[in-house]
């Protein structure tokens, strides 16, 4: 049953699953998705009533989670803009050829292309960015995840989906998505969202059980968080 309250000027919409339960319980999950459990014997009013007054918990819920997102500046995509890689800044070098390619040099980003127009360069930047961020990331999660399953946490599928607002996420049926924009930033950060969304395999929130796990896991997490927040500016 899908479902929506009004507080203040927004609104909350939420979806409730019943079960044989004496309780109702409210979850804010990593892709902003509101879930309510609630007894069978439940009334509407009574579900709404309940979310209402845990709308400025779940609101701030949702703000945090909204908090964790790329803030990359806007590429014009010529010739003498810096591009990142891996956290290091490269200078962008556009060259006229027959072929088309995209080479890293020692400091620079080549792409060379018969089209040198900013749209072409930034389709093939973007397919050259998500190959490497397919192998790289990739090899991250393979060296994180047995310390992982060591707590059960492993999730059913991985994928990469370029989101404009979001990092990672990890819904309902434990799939982790992750943006593959994070090829731009340093290595630990990427570590730091992987296994940011591991922990929410287990933990939906950010209560205290998610950061004590945080702590377990990558005791120096919050310093790779502010990194991933102000390297990527």
């Amino acid at each position: 049953m899908k479902l929506s309250v009004n507080y203040g000027n927004q609104q909350l919409d939420f979806e409730v699953e019943f079960s044989d339960r004496k309780t109702i319980a409210i979850s804010v999950y990593p892709d902003l998705h509101i879930g309510v459990k609630a007894p069978t014997d439940a009334k509407e009013n009574e579900i709404k009533k309940r979310v209402k007054k845990k709308a400025p918990w779940i609101i701030r819920q949702v703000d945090y989670f909204e908090s964790f997102l790329p803030n990359t500046p806007e590429r014009k995509y010529i010739s003498g803009e810096t591009h990142k890689y891996l956290g290091r800044q490269y200078q962008l070098k556009v060259e006229l050829a027959d072929d088309e390619s995209v080479k890293m040099r020692p400091g620079f980003i080549v792409v060379k292309n018969w089209d040198t127009s900013p749209t072409r360069v930034r389709q093939l930047l973007a397919r050259w960015y998500y190959k490497h961020a397919q192998k790289k990331i990739n090899d991250r999660y393979k060296e994180i995840l047995p310390s992982f399953k060591k707590y059960g946490l492993e999730p059913k599928d991985i994928k990469f989906k370029k989101m404009e607002t979001r990092w990672g996420s990890c819904n309902v049926k434990q799939a982790i998505i992750l943006n593959p924009e994070l090829i731009k930033a340093p290595v630990r950060c990427i570590d730091y969202v992987i296994s940011h969304e591991l922990c929410h395999i287990k933990h939906h929130n950010h209560g205290t059980k998610f950061h004590q796990m945080m702590d377990i896991m990558m005791p120096d997490w919050k310093k790779w968080k502010q990194r991933l927040e102000e390297s990527m500016v």
